[in-house]
């Protein structure tokens, strides 16, 4: 399915079972406001639910690993791999006519999300087209609670390092929302990066209309100036992505 397919939404859940707790999910729904109903269906057949105001649910259960869990790369919110390793089983989540642009669909998707995860032994779970896997209460956590899009479980991070005791974090997601990826390094020893990671990502979504021209400086306080950069992907990406590198 191609990113484009605007009609369908999905999400992947790692479990340790195929058991799915329906009023459960039904409960943890109503808990964030959702108005879900459970649907006949097919017992060999995935479950199917109604959400009010935001189409139907399909939740399929696989009796089988996630065939990409074991190769994904972590980012700093996500799972140990001893973790993931105990998701033998995974759920597919197909939402239908979510409403809205991306953001709108990925805040309402997590949501869903959120409420199979209290509804399953979930270890681990993404949104589609996600690059990490997120920690299932940890991702459950942030879905609930959020009032806009929940950037930390739908703005992916990776982590790589760098050379002279430096390393960096590269945003996987920006683009799906119409802004650019960063590609941001700091030291090994430094503290505040990863808030300041997150600070960026929020500002651009909360901020449609800011923009950062090359060139220009930016910083965590009034003293620091951090250079805006544009740079070829360094994970070899089409296109540019702005680097920032942080003292």
């Amino acid at each position: 399915m191609s990113e484009s397919d605007s009609n369908i939404s999905l999400a992947f859940v790692l479990t340790q079972d195929i058991n799915i707790d329906t009023q459960a999910v039904l409960s943890a729904a109503e808990q964030m406001g959702m108005k879900m109903v459970a649907l006949e269906h097919d017992k060999l057949g995935p479950l199917a639910f109604s959400v009010e105001g935001l189409g139907e649910l399909y939740v399929m259960a696989v009796d089988a690993p996630h065939p990409d869990a074991a190769k994904m790369p972590n980012g700093p919110l996500s799972p140990n791999p001893e973790v993931v390793a105990t998701g033998t089983c995974h759920l597919i989540l197909t939402a239908m006519y979510l409403p809205g642009d991306n953001q709108t669909k990925d805040f309402h998707l997590a949501k869903l999300t959120a409420a199979v995860i209290r509804g399953s032994s979930a270890v681990a779970a993404m949104l589609f087209p996600g690059t990490v896997l997120y920690g299932a209460e940890l991702f459950a956590d942030i879905a609930s609670q959020a009032q806009g899009l929940p950037i930390e479980i739908c703005v992916d991070l990776t982590m790589a390092g760098e050379p002279n005791d430096r390393m960096s974090f590269v945003t996987h997601g920006l683009t799906r929302y119409g802004r650019e990826e960063f590609y941001i390094t700091c030291s090994r020893s430094g503290q505040g990066a990863l808030d300041f990671v997150f600070m960026m990502v929020r500002w651009m979504i909360n901020d449609p209309n800011k923009n950062l021209p090359t060139g220009d400086t930016i910083g965590r306080t009034a003293e620091e100036r951090i250079t805006v950069q544009r740079v070829p992907h360094p994970g070899g990406a089409e296109g540019e992505v702005v680097r920032l590198d942080v003292p």
